[in-house]
């Protein structure tokens, strides 16, 4: 961040809460497909901070829900091949 040049996302903002001292727990609620990033996916395998839990949309399984205005802009295989990234990084959230 800052003039480094790094891209300002949410790995990016994890990376500097976790070093706040006194600052134990990190949860955050209704991530997007599209934020869990490769960075962000090796966090849960690297930062105690951040608890073993993630929300992701029940529907974001389905290519029939949302249609239209809601398009989400990712398929079921998408979805399916981000649970399966996330698995050897975070044990935990099985």
């Amino acid at each position: 961040m800052g003039t480094t040049g790094d891209v300002a996302d949410l790995a990016a903002l994890i990376e500097h809460l976790v070093e706040i001292p006194g600052l134990e727990r990190i949860r955050y609620t209704t991530s997007h497909p599209k934020e869990m990033t490769p960075r962000l996916i090796a966090l849960y395998g690297s930062e105690d901070k951040l608890v073993s839990h993630l929300h992701l949309p029940v529907q974001s399984g389905s290519d029939r829900v949302p249609r239209g205005d809601e398009e989400r802009g990712y398929t079921t295989l998408e979805y399916k091949s981000l649970v399966r990234k996330l698995a050897p990084s975070a044990p935990a959230l099985r």
